[in-house]
């Protein structure tokens, strides 16, 4: 189970960091005399928190199909119920926010903490907001 922590750790890393260069290399390439953002560090702060909760997002997702996957003797019915899994939590966050609203002790829910992005860049936003 370590080696299955240690790949998927080790490919996480490489998409993120190698998707991350390459969208550098495309706007120094295609785009680099429209915006200049090598020189605000408001965006690199922006930007590097989004990708950074997207990082977090993928690593609670992947520790929930690997708890899975020790529930099932098949690691195939593992990786659908992580396929399904993430679509279904993707369509059931939007109208759980508008539930936490109304129900408080819903701000509990485990799986609330797949909307660690919104919540980063959230506050990212309300820091720099002048009240």
């Amino acid at each position: 189970m370590v080696s299955k922590w240690l790949v998927l750790l080790t490919y996480s890393l490489l998409l993120y960091v190698g998707s991350s260069l390459f969208a550098i290399l495309l706007k120094v390439c295609l785009v680099n005399d429209k915006f200049a953002i090598f020189t605000r560090a408001k965006f690199w702060h922006d930007w590097l928190a989004g990708v950074g909760g997207e990082f977090l997002n993928t690593w609670l997702l992947l520790s929930l199909v690997l708890l899975i996957a020790a529930l099932f003797k098949s690691s195939g019915a593992a990786v659908a119920v992580g396929i399904i899994g993430y679509f279904v939590l993707g369509m059931v966050n939007i109208p759980m926010i508008a539930l936490i609203r109304k129900y408080t002790w819903l701000k509990w829910n485990p799986l609330n903490m797949f909307n660690i992005l919104f919540l980063v860049l959230g506050l990212l936003f309300f820091r720099r907001r002048e009240v």
